[in-house]
């Protein structure tokens, strides 16, 4: 595993990025690992600007373990797992393959589809029953715009699955929030732009 700072992992998941293509980076399953850098450069960049100094610690190859990075922060490591909320059914890949890149929306959801979507995703997790849940931090990806989704209304719809973790943080690419937060990591109450 190597680790970095959040523009050196901004860096390196550009620089593949650009290596592989968008289109493939979005879609191919062989991509997966190098999205989930990409969820965990934005995620400490938004951070590193509103919390505090920090680092990712991540592997090139997905190790298969509960976590998907470790996280550094506050002088502690908090293991992080990374989900992707997509619409229920969603397959980028044959949406592709289809040639409608664009058949699902982003960017415009109603505050309760997206709320709604969020909960799918922790109820998945919820289920997976990990033996230390309550030390693993989530981080979901969302495809629509944090203001569509205020932060008041995901904490009051998510807050009772949010206790099974550490803390559940989502991220959209622009905005980040935290719906809870573990004392440790110290979150905020809103959503707030990535880049300051």
């Amino acid at each position: 595993m190597a680790r970095f700072k959040h523009f050196e992992l901004s860096e390196y998941v550009a620089h593949e990025r650009a290596l592989v293509g968008d289109d493939a980076f979005v879609t191919q399953r062989a991509n997966n690992r190098l999205r989930e850098m990409w969820c965990a450069a934005v995620f400490s960049e938004g951070y590193e600007n509103h919390i505090g100094p920090c680092e990712v610690e991540i592997a090139e190859e997905d190790e298969q373990r509960d976590y998907d990075f470790l996280f550094h922060a506050l002088g502690k490591v908090f293991p992080f797992q990374v989900t992707e909320v997509l619409d229920e059914g969603r397959k980028r890949n044959l949406e592709y393959r289809a040639g409608n890149p664009h058949h699902f929306e982003d960017g415009v959801v109603a505050e309760k589809y997206a709320y709604e979507r969020l909960r799918r995703a922790i109820e998945s997790k919820v289920r997976k029953r990990y033996s230390n849940s309550r030390e693993l931090h989530l981080l979901l990806y969302a495809n629509f715009i944090g203001k569509d989704a205020s932060w008041a209304t995901l904490v009051a719809n998510l807050s009772d699955l949010c206790r099974e973790f550490g803390s559940v943080w989502v991220i959209t690419g622009a905005e980040l929030c935290c719906v809870s937060s573990g004392a440790p990591l110290y979150g905020f109450s809103q959503w707030r732009r990535v880049n300051g």
